[in-house]
């Protein structure tokens, strides 16, 4: 790794970690609560969304904290007190410390993939694939953190209509601009490692699995399971901005008060998913793709290997009457059968069996029904009809 590389992602490191500690010292700031003797704004009919919502929209109630007693606002209710003043702010940090804190394992866990790949040669890979992969990880990663910070600089620009004024707008804009020039630049990497899995499938490269390797999939799951590392620190991304897009683009309320922002996030949304293709969703597609024909193949060719040979044991299982030339038939059988066995044993896709779960339907579908749920009510006829096509499935 180049010295300009290692200073690179110490640099990435000490910002994560000195903003963290910043952070800790402005959790008032960060996780605003409303107080009993706050007055709110409101604009909207506060009994008529309290009437339909009666503990708010996800236990939200939308509102801006009022300087002082303005006309236009009101003393805090009782059953607003204690709540996220502004919890489009407060879960955005949230979100984006833990993808941060997560990318940390990133580098490593690339660099154990390509020591494996390199030691166990179960396909080529080369110190020139490394070199192409850090050129790529570098120019990607830089690229998407500018964009990142673009965006989130033009959306504070909307939203205060120019530059911030006062101390606190200064301070949450600019932390904001880094945290997420930070988040793109993880997430710029995450998309260059993932063209791993593309290299991986070229022509030239063939899989070649171990049959009985101690991982289940004949060595291929550490790559695997890295492809899906990727998906996890790309979903939180995608997972928190999809959730205020939502929110924004259907439900007025939150439209009326946190509206400036949905041109920013549906941008943010855009490039989240498009590093998630390239991080992710392409590589593990084309690498199982690759993977299942690898088994396929060590499958046939073990099967063209050994095709008769079961019967001709047996055959001399039934003729003989030495016990000795019996046993060995029945060895043979044992040692055949148990290569077989291992071939079809393999996992299915190179990720261990709690992995894959955590990308299953069965999974993912009681987490999308709940959401439903809280957004829509639970005699929603989309959340029934939802409930019982996946109850019959």
């Amino acid at each position: 790794m180049h010295i300009s590389t290692k200073f690179e992602n110490q640099l990435v490191r000490a910002a994560i970690i000195a903003l963290t500690v910043y952070a800790l010292f402005r959790l008032e700031q960060i996780f605003p609560l409303v107080q009993a003797t706050d007055y709110l704004w409101h604009h909207y009919n506060l009994d008529a969304f309290l009437l339909e919502n009666p503990d708010g929209i996800l236990g939200m109630i939308p509102s801006f904290t009022c300087p002082s007693a303005l006309q236009a606002c009101s003393p805090a209710r009782e059953i607003e007190v204690g709540r996220l003043a502004d919890p489009m702010l407060s879960s955005g940090y949230v979100f984006t410390f833990v993808g941060l804190w997560i990318s940390f394992w990133l580098d490593g866990q690339y660099r154990s993939l390509s020591q494996q790949l390199r030691s166990e040669d179960i396909v080529t890979w080369t110190a020139q694939d490394d070199k192409v992969i850090e050129k790529r990880r570098r120019a990607i990663a830089c690229g998407s953190a500018l964009i990142v910070g673009i965006l989130i600089s033009v959306g504070f620009f909307q939203f205060y209509g120019g530059v911030p004024s006062k101390t606190w707008e200064w301070e949450h804009s600019l932390s904001s601009i880094v945290l997420g020039a930070l988040a793109g630049h993880r997430l710029g990497a995450s998309a260059a490692y993932g063209t791993v899995g593309w290299r991986l499938n070229q022509s030239r490269r063939q899989l070649r699995l171990i049959i009985g390797h101690v991982d289940k999939a004949g060595g291929a799951r550490k790559a695997g399971e890295f492809i899906a590392f990727q998906g996890v620190l790309s979903f939180i991304a995608i997972i928190w901005l999809t959730f205020w897009v939502v929110l924004e683009t259907q439900f007025q309320v939150f439209r009326d008060f946190y509206g400036t922002w949905a041109s920013m996030h549906m941008g943010l949304l855009v490039v989240a998913l498009l590093l998630c293709w390239l991080a992710f969703v392409g590589p593990l597609i084309v690498f199982t793709s690759h993977y299942a024909q690898a088994k396929r193949r060590l499958s046939e060719h073990w099967n063209a290997l050994v095709c008769g040979q079961m019967a001709t044991h047996l055959s001399k299982f039934e003729a003989t009457s030495d016990w000795q030339v019996a046993k060995e038939a029945v060895d043979a059988c044992e040692e055949i059968s148990s290569v077989t066995s291992q071939i079809e044993s393999m996992n299915s896709r190179p990720l261990r069996p709690s992995v894959q779960g955590i990308f299953s339907v069965t999974t993912l579908f009681p987490i999308f029904t709940l959401v439903l749920e809280k957004l829509a009510g639970d005699s929603s006829i989309l959340v029934v009809t939802l409930t019982k096509l996946f109850d019959s499935f």
